[in-house]
């Protein structure tokens, strides 16, 4: 009996998730738990497996879709199982409501509107060559951008075999053996280069179609002009920038932050991470040794370990869970270090590193990115001397980790260099006044200033 293939709803927080693409094709065999699906949640993009094992009868969204949790997106069954009445008046739906082109096996491909992916490519598998015969050219999104780009015919193009399409790669090798054979003068080629121009984008004036020096310069006048007078962008917001959007509008329009500032000397921490690293492959970060500190400080002040809870309580967390600020290119994640006051600095580190290489490739889970009592966020590798951090609701407080900077300072009438990092803290006024935090930065500041006591 066929199995539905639903919009996964990952944290009680999702609505929606955006169907990034396809890891099968229709008429493809599938295994009980294997990646079916990469999804954007309005936290991380991640591959979601398939909860059924048999083969994929139909697909009723398109990569690129943004789809409501729990929604059916699809149906896997047995092999040329009919597709469930429910599903075939779902799938005229989503035809009708989003000019969705059903898949192979289902009966209603369109041979005159091909994707350029795998997808309705398959009545043209196996050929050698692209055929204007056909009426289009199967070609992959990318290969039909270089081709429009770099002015390269689709038709007569290699057939990649895997996907019965022409690919990038085609049309760039086509590109190359045109720019090799267009007659140029080696003035001319000269320009090109220093211009980055593509020769085979270049119609020439001279001899016999030859490429002189003023067709160059006249190309690279247009492409500047066409530069200068290009439009701005407008770029669809992802799901995790929205999500941050909401949040720190939320955050900062309920919560009355206060931000105070310490500054900590931290030469000798500088120096036992330097020997700490020597000979090590995987090197403690400064990241490290201030959340180990703040995971001890913590011990001490479990007054900082609060967040609001229903109607006018308070709840007052047992577990010390550390969330660590992780910055990706398309937005901000906060993977949760689980009970942080139980791991050694190694066993602590290697747990960062593991967490904030799995945000970055999107396999988080869930439960991974919750919990947290507190969150640090490090702005010093980028300069960043001092700043205001948001916070990380539902926690009252985060704590900032600013750049190390070398001071000349005066001690007992000599004057020294040392290095200092000033560690901002913000507060929820609500849960807490001035002095718990101030005591709370000071046993921060007291264990940075005395490295070895964070390791003991």
């Amino acid at each position: 009996m066929a199995t539905e293939v639903i919009m996964p709803k990952n944290g009680m927080s999702m609505e929606e998730g955006k169907l990034i693409r396809w890891l099968k094709e229709v008429g493809d065999h599938v295994d009980k738990g294997e990646p079916l699906i990469e999804i954007e949640t309005d936290k991380v993009t991640m591959e979601e497996p398939s909860a059924s094992e048999g083969y994929l009868l139909a697909k009723l969204a398109s990569d690129g879709e943004t789809i409501p949790v729990l929604v059916t997106i699809g149906w896997i069954g047995a092999k040329s199982e009919a597709i469930p009445e429910a599903a075939g008046e779902n799938k005229k739906i989503n035809e009708g409501s989003r000019g969705l082109v059903p898949l192979r096996g289902t009966g209603t491909h369109k041979p005159d509107a091909p994707t350029g992916s795998p997808v309705g490519l398959p009545a043209v598998r196996g050929q050698a060559s692209a055929s204007a015969s056909l009426g289009y050219v199967p070609a992959t999104p990318y290969a039909k951008f270089l081709a429009a780009e770099k002015g390269v015919s689709l038709a007569g193009l290699p057939l990649d075999p895997r996907f019965g399409a022409v690919t990038a790669a085609a049309v760039i090798e086509t590109s190359r053996a045109a720019a090799l054979r267009a007659p140029t003068t080696p003035l001319a080629a000269r320009i090109a280069a220093s211009e980055g121009a593509a020769l085979s984008e270049i119609k020439g004036s001279g001899h016999a179609g030859k490429i002189t020096r003023d067709d160059v310069l006249a190309y690279a006048r247009s492409r500047a002009s066409e530069t200068a007078a290009k439009p701005d962008t407008v770029i669809q917001m992802s799901g995790m920038r929205k999500t941050i959007m909401r949040n720190m509008i939320e955050a900062h329009t309920l919560i009355p932050a206060v931000t105070q500032n310490v500054r900590a000397d931290v030469t000798e921490l500088v120096e036992l991470r330097a020997k700490a690293n020597e000979g090590r492959e995987d090197k403690f970060t400064l990241t490290d040794f201030v959340v180990k500190a703040a995971a001890k400080a913590l011990r001490l002040h479990p007054e900082i370990m609060v967040s609001l809870g229903g109607g006018d309580t308070v709840i007052q967390h047992a577990r010390i869970n550390i969330g660590v600020a992780v910055a990706l290119d398309e937005g901000l994640i906060v993977p949760v270090v689980k009970d942080a006051d139980m791991l050694s600095l190694e066993e602590l580190s290697a747990v960062i590193k593991d967490l904030a290489g799995r945000a970055r490739a999107g396999k988080l889970l869930p439960d991974e990115y919750t919990g947290s009592v507190l969150t640090v966020t490090n702005m010093g590798m980028f300069g960043v001397t001092s700043f205001t951090p948001i916070i990380n609701m539902p926690n009252a407080a985060i704590l900032g980790v600013c750049a190390v900077e070398d001071e000349l300072c005066l001690a007992g009438g000599s004057v020294t260099a040392r290095k200092k990092m000033t560690i901002p803290m913000t507060f929820d006024h609500r849960l807490m006044d001035g002095v718990p935090p101030a005591k709370f930065q000071g046993t921060l500041k007291r264990f940075l200033e005395n490295p070895i006591s964070i390791l003991v």
